[in-house]
């Protein structure tokens, strides 16, 4: 008795440890449509995540802009668990985000379906902005923006340089962001031997409580043996301070149409007033991975 016991432990034990093994089938992509993100105009820029948590229910994560006719760019942000069939996804949800005294109520919905490895869908997004002292606005600007995602899997492991020209690019972050874990994108340029990415990492800190980031990163050259590196300082300017970041990210293209590498974010906050450094944040160096997102051909 006690070795039939001892052996069906044994095959549980060997069960579960081959199912926490399985991937967990996760859908990444968004909406990233030119590589070099500093240029006007805006884009309505989309970073998507939906993760099948359990049967018949998926987790899903993005992250966006809304920009108001005032000129303020508010982060839009949306995380939700519904139910899923396999063959498509519908949610909806409302957020206010504020920015000082400035205040953003908006309203998203977002509907997509599944062909093959690839989702593909819609986000619509709108919002009021309101401010002390002005009436109260509509910001509808691109209210309407594409989802393109694709199931993630092993980039593989053969460097190779042979992006196309406007590729879109998008997977995992080795590291959870709320409920499902970041995402990274790449868009190449044209011709090909430049590319702009999107990220989204936490970053914890010595000081008060972890918080999200999503960087653009400048449009980086890629090398002749397919890697690219980028290593970018900047200063965002505060109320009551300054906030110091450095984002580094690197990786290259692998065979079978992948691309993987790491990045890092450190920040280090100033009082302004005394110029005392007030805390110190970082993401650590966290592995990624990506797989390039092609449209599907619908009939």
């Amino acid at each position: 008795m006690a070795t039939a016991i001892a052996c069906a432990l044994a095959l549980a034990t060997a069960e579960q440890a081959a199912a926490q093994a399985q991937p967990v089938p996760t859908f990444a992509g968004g909406w990233f449509p030119r590589a070099d993100v500093t240029r006007a105009p805006f884009t309505g820029h989309v970073g998507f995540v939906a993760q099948v948590v359990q049967p018949g229910r998926v987790t899903l994560r993005f992250e966006t802009a809304v920009r108001c006719p005032s000129g303020n760019v508010y982060d839009g942000t949306g995380r939700k668990t519904v139910g899923w069939d396999g063959a498509t996804l519908a949610a909806r949800g409302a957020t206010t985000y504020r920015v000082g005294r400035n205040r953003l109520d908006y309203a998203w919905e977002l509907a997509t379906k599944v062909q093959g490895d690839t989702m593909f869908g819609v986000l619509r997004i709108t919002g009021t902005e309101r401010r002390p002292g002005k009436r109260a606005s509509r910001c509808t600007e691109l209210p309407s923006r594409p989802i393109l995602a694709r199931l993630t899997a092993d980039p593989g492991t053969t460097p190779v340089m042979n992006p196309s020209p406007r590729a879109f690019y998008a997977g995992l972050i080795d590291a959870r962001v709320g409920a499902v874990p970041g995402v990274v994108q790449l868009r190449m340029a044209d011709p090909p031997t430049r590319l702009g990415a999107r990220w989204t990492v936490r970053l914890r800190c010595d000081r008060g409580p972890s918080f999200v980031v999503t960087n653009s990163t400048s449009p980086t050259t890629i090398v002749g043996d397919g890697s690219f590196t980028q290593d970018e300082r900047f200063v965002v300017r505060l109320t009551g301070g300054a906030v110091r970041y450095r984002a580094q990210f690197n990786g290259r293209f692998l065979a079978g149409g992948g691309a993987a590498g790491r990045l890092r974010v450190t920040t280090a906050a100033f009082d302004r007033r005394t110029g005392r450094l007030v805390r110190r944040c970082d993401s650590g160096e966290v592995p990624w991975a990506a797989r390039e997102v092609l449209t599907p051909e619908l009939g």
